[in-house]
This record gives structure tokens, C-alpha cells and sequence, in this order.
């Protein structure tokens, strides 16, 4: 909860940490992350 507030307040995260973060997901969870920021403009 208090990182999705944080990625909010601060405008996202750093394109490095957001590539790890994502690297680190079995690719369902991925699809799943990809599929939000899509369909709410966040890509």
C-alpha cells in the first residue's frame, strides 16, 4: 500500500527500478501490471 502512495506522490518510479521490479514477477503478474497501467493511462 504505502508504495502504490508513494509511486503516486512522486510521479512514478525510476524506469531502473520499475524494469527490476517487473523482471523479478513470474509473467501472469506481469501481464497483470501491464494490463493496469495500460487500460488507466499509466504506461
Amino acid at each position: 500500500m504505502a508504495g502504490a502512495m508513494a509511486e503516486a506522490y512522486h510521479g512514478g518510479l525510476p524506469e531502473a527500478l520499475r524494469r527490476e521490479t517487473l523482471a523479478r514477477l513470474p509473467q501472469d503478474l506481469r501481464q497483470v501490471v501491464e494490463a493496469f497501467r495500460t487500460r488507466f493511462a499509466l504506461a
